[in-house]
């Protein structure tokens, strides 16, 4: 049998019907001695063990100091021996460096338990704000679709209210009672809300290009119709172009633009509208 103790805990022998005698009848021996120096002094005596303390020798002079034990030899009486086996010396470091071991393994793994948790929980309030975003932005396109449904029924209603006051004036006015206005006068409030009388686009070409001299209307006019015929029904050349002054011109600009471009266009209007 093998023992493990140090030099401060007390040596337990284990065994099975001890015999009941008291602990001055027993003597314990630790190492090959029988001196002071080995003697283990009994200190409790059980039918299931014997308890004694070990000599407070320095260990190198019990314990081989190869194998660090030392065998145990107890006595009974003056006539009774026997050897029961050996025990093994630990130091307090060893213990000291295993309780260590023990501490750092059970705050390793408090540790890990603690991120774990930690994790989970970052997972629960990232799933619960997840769910509550998607359903504020549920919320948010029914709110939309509600009002773009009640601005459709509102429109809706006012066109025929509009209808209705429209059919209920008209009432009694004959055609030749209508204010028409001439085709001219109605495309340039159409096209040109805010231009004057005197707009140069009701001037002929002649008038607009005076100033250049006859032979440079001439050649005005040609190039204008090069420009019409080459690149104005070019749809990849328009379609750059619209783009390109659509980034460096405002919305009047804009709209100016494609005014003009509707005049120029207006024979081919498959073709502008397209």
């Amino acid at each position: 049998v093998v023992w493990s103790t140090t030099q401060e805990q007390p040596l337990v022998l284990q065994g099975v019907n001890v015999m009941s005698v008291s602990a001055n009848d027993y003597r314990i021996y630790v190492g090959d001695g029988k001196g002071p120096k080995n003697t283990c002094k009994v200190t409790g005596v059980s039918p299931e063990s014997l308890i004694c303390s070990l000599p407070p020798s320095e260990p190198s002079e019990i314990f081989d100091p190869v194998t660090n034990n030392a065998k145990v030899m107890i006595f009974i009486g003056q006539n009774l021996m026997m050897e029961v086996g050996t025990v093994v010396h630990q130091t307090s470091t060893k213990l000291s460096n295993s309780s260590n071991v023990g501490v750092l393994a059970g705050a390793v793994a408090g540790g890990a338990a603690l991120l774990i948790l930690v994790f989970l929980l970052g997972c629960l309030v990232y799933r619960k704000k997840s769910e509550t975003k998607e359903k504020q932005i549920k919320d948010l396109l029914q709110r939309f679709e509600n009002l773009e449904s009640g601005v459709a029924r509102e429109c809706k209603e006012a066109f025929t209210d509009l209808i209705t006051d429209l059919g209920d004036h008209g009432v009694g006015i004959s055609e030749k009672e209508l204010p028409f206005l001439p085709f001219d006068a109605y495309a340039m409030r159409s096209l040109f809300p805010h231009a004057r009388e005197d707009h140069p686009i009701l001037l002929p070409i002649e008038r607009r290009l005076k100033h250049l001299g006859p032979e440079r209307v001439q050649h005005s006019r040609h190039t204008l119709k090069l420009f019409e015929k080459n690149l104005l029904h070019n749809k990849t050349f328009m379609l750059t172009f619209v783009k390109a002054l659509e980034r460096q011109f405002g919305m009047r600009d804009r709209v100016t633009f494609a005014s003009l471009l509707m005049v120029a266009m207006h024979n081919d209007m498959a073709y502008i509208t397209e």
